[in-house]
């Protein structure tokens, strides 16, 4: 993934670092550059190494980028891009040992797992093992069904004693990490074919599936335009139209419709043109229907002259009311904090300080492998607001505990009730 700096950026850098995270805060690329000076600062075109859809499908990542001064101070600014990665990965060709059945044997079973196996031991599990000095269906770890493995390979074969009524599956050593399809589903059991050399692919793990992302459609992806999707209501209805609408225009505008992505339930996408100076609003059906966070407040997409595709969220539209009413004060609880789950947190240090227009931050001590959350009233579970992201995103009223960052360290997270957002930035 290129990523382009401009000489604008240099002030006295010592080094620049560029992170792609997705939706969950997960870091999928990096890259650092050092060494700098205003002659290679020109326009320098940093090369981000993207690893395979497997790990980092398409779909929208943050961007962060991190200037390091001299003395050590940083800079960080992020935007959002939509990644449409369609690499392929080789496929696995498995060179199996060409060798005689070993006597009693009636089959060899020859796997081809998926790159996500990392050389796992991985079993045959069926209604054969209680013949052969196990128990059936045991889920695997039976080593007498434990298959060898190609060295360097997801590449596996066993000679098994099978009849015409045997029945298998395959795991990597319990019922939790069993074969599935390609669509992570269960497969049914396996059943001998009936030949010296059986052959199978396995798709799919239950605890590893991955699956081919929603595409968004290439009629709202062109030159000239931004992309923008919007996650709907939970109790949208398929039924109504949907709209983007220029904030200031003629609310009636039709000129925008969203149109669903296929595979999603409720995530609409449409496409305006680029310009930095108009913000767009979502109208269902009529112009006095706009989409509105939690507090009533109007969620626009307004383009940053970078991020494509850009993303709203709604609560509802503004002739669903009752809104909640917005909170004057917010309050950080939860294990990733100096102040833990207890609650009431301690005051001051774990109450966010007001800058005005709805908008409050923090900086925290935060801990990674946990979690926090936002509660608008001290020592009161009854409403709080939570979040998918690590980095930062959507601001989900009575949502899910937000986690916690992958390192340790201070940071400032600032909330903006206006748009329901937040963000988590490494001091």
């Amino acid at each position: 993934v290129p990523v382009k700096i401009s000489n604008s950026d240099n002030k006295i850098m010592d080094s620049i670092s560029i992170r792609i995270v997705s939706a969950n805060g997960t870091v999928v690329a990096r890259n650092v550059v050092r060494q700098i000076n205003n002659s290679n600062i020109e326009q320098m075109l940093v090369q981000v190494p993207f690893p395979l859809p497997a790990v980092a499908p398409t779909c929208l990542y943050d961007v962060i980028i991190v200037s390091t001064d001299a003395k050590g101070n940083t800079t960080e600014r992020k935007y959002k891009v939509n990644i449409s990665n369609v690499q392929t990965a080789a496929p696995s060709v498995c060179s199996f040992p060409n060798t005689a059945l070993p006597a009693g044997r009636t089959v060899w079973i020859q796997v081809t797992a998926p790159a996500n196996t990392n050389g796992e031991d991985i079993f045959i599990t069926g209604n054969f093992e209680g013949a052969q000095g196990g128990a059936d269906w045991s889920g695997g770890g039976n080593n007498t069904f434990k298959l060898n493995r190609i060295a360097g390979t997801n590449c596996y074969f066993i000679a098994a004693t099978f009849s015409s009524s045997t029945e298998f599956k395959i795991t990597r050593g319990d019922w939790g990490k069993r074969i599935q399809n390609e669509n992570g589903q269960d497969v049914d059991n396996l059943r001998w074919n009936g030949q010296a050399v059986q052959q199978i692919t396995v798709r799919n793990w239950s605890d590893r599936v991955v699956l081919a992302p929603p595409a968004l459609p290439t009629s709202m992806i062109q030159s000239g335009f931004v992309t923008v999707t919007v996650d709907l209501p939970t109790d949208y209805s398929n039924t109504d139209n949907y709209y983007l609408v220029r904030r200031g225009g003629n609310l009636n505008d039709r000129s925008n419709p969203l149109v669903l992505v296929t595979g999603t339930t409720r995530k609409m996408v449409g496409k305006v043109p680029k310009d930095q100076a108009a913000e767009y609003l979502v109208v269902k059906n009529v112009s006095t229907s706009i989409g509105v966070n939690v507090f009533g407040i109007q969620q626009a997409a307004k383009w940053d002259g970078i991020s494509n595709p850009i993303n709203i969220a709604l609560d509802k539209f503004s002739d669903q009311g009752p809104f909640i009413t917005i909170p004057t004060s917010l309050f950080l609880v939860g294990g990733a904090t100096p102040g833990g789950w207890n609650n009431p947190v301690p005051v001051p240090s774990q109450q966010f300080t007001s800058r005005g227009n709805n908008v409050f931050d923090i900086t925290i001590a935060l801990s990674t492998g946990s979690a926090y959350l936002i509660l608008p009233v001290n020592g009161s579970w009854a409403e709080k607001f939570g979040g998918s992201s690590k980095t930062g995103g959507p601001l989900v009223y009575q949502g899910p505990d937000i986690p916690s960052p992958d390192v340790n360290g201070n940071y400032k997270i600032t909330v903006n009730l206006n748009t329901s957002s937040y963000s988590v930035v490494r001091q």
